[in-house]
Order: C-alpha cells, then structure tokens, then sequence
C-alpha cells in the first residue's frame, strides 16, 4: 500500500506554513470569486479562537458543525486544531445528525444559515447546547454567485432566526487575550 510511506507532519497548521516559509499574503481561498489570504484566514481563525475560549471550550473538548466549506469554516479548523479541540462535521440525515450531537457532549454547534427546519428545531430546544449562525456569505459578496446559486441560498437561508450570530460570538471573544 503506497500510502504507508507517505509521513504526515507533526503540526499545527500555522507552524507548517511558518516552516514553509509561506507568504501570509498567498492566495489561501477562492471562494465564489472572493479571494482570501493566509493572514486573512489566520486573523478570522485567531477571533474564533478567543471566542470558542470565551465560550468555555477546552482542549479536548467537542463542537459540531453544519456548515458547507467555506471561509469561515476553514478559519473555524484553524482555530480548533490550535486549541486542540475536535470538530464532528456533519451531513447526514437529521435522525443521524440528532444523535451525533447527542454523543458529542458538545458545548456549541455551528450551524450555516441553509440549516434545515427539521434540524433547526432539534437544536432549538436541546438543552445545554449553544447554537451558532453563520451567514455564509457574511464577510464575502454575493453577487459573484451565478443566479440560480443565488435564488437557491436566499431561499434556503431566510427561515434560519435561532440561535447566536456568528457576529455576536466573534464580539463575546473581543477581551480575551
């Protein structure tokens, strides 16, 4: 098996890009046309750090995330993998979904703003759980969407209103340091 000889390093990601000598300023992400740099995705993964912290979440300890791949998701790895907390993403049926956080003992979920209704109110009356917004396109423009990505996403997004927005967990983090 030829995956045996490759050797994974022993890092975080910060400390690799150090390593590699890599130019904070490099193109990170293309996210739907909006380009984000490595200090860009660093700076946004530092802001969720201190607000993951100011949350109560340890190392070792678990969240859950409903989120497609984006900016903030990335910064979200970022953070975790620096605070040694893991992350459960999730995709599956609501059922699943249901017990994954169950299981997790999770203290936050993060949630996109495309959640499904079903989902949403499990979340909503699970007790101990801190649910988190996130606006997809929050820090990145829309318009680069093609139309039916568009006409898809504020459909889907408008009925999401639980929960804390991810502009509002970023602000409880702002005095940590």
């Amino acid at each position: 098996d030829f995956m045996q000889d490759i050797k994974v390093p022993e890092c975080k990601i910060s400390e690799f890009l150090a390593f590699r000598r890599a130019d904070v300023d490099e193109s990170a992400i293309d996210y739907y046309g909006d380009v984000l740099s490595y200090r860009d995705l660093l700076q946004l993964a530092s802001r969720i750090k201190k607000s993951l912290l100011a949350f109560g979440v340890r190392p070792d300890d678990q969240i859950v995330v409903f989120m497609e791949s984006s900016p903030v998701f990335l910064a979200l790895l970022f953070a975790c993998e620096d605070l040694g907390v893991s992350i459960v993403c999730r995709d599956g049926t609501v059922p699943e979904n249901i017990i994954a956080v169950h299981n997790s003992k999770a203290k936050l979920v993060f949630v996109s703003d495309t959640t499904s209704e079903e989902l949403q109110s499990f979340l909503n009356i699970s007790s101990g759980v801190t649910v988190i917004r996130v606006d997809m396109f929050s820090y990145h423009s829309m318009p680069v969407l093609p139309d039916y990505a568009k006409r898809t996403y504020e459909a889907a997004r408008n009925h999401l209103k639980f929960g804390t927005s991810f502009e509002k967990f970023l602000e409880k983090g702002k005095d940590i340091k």
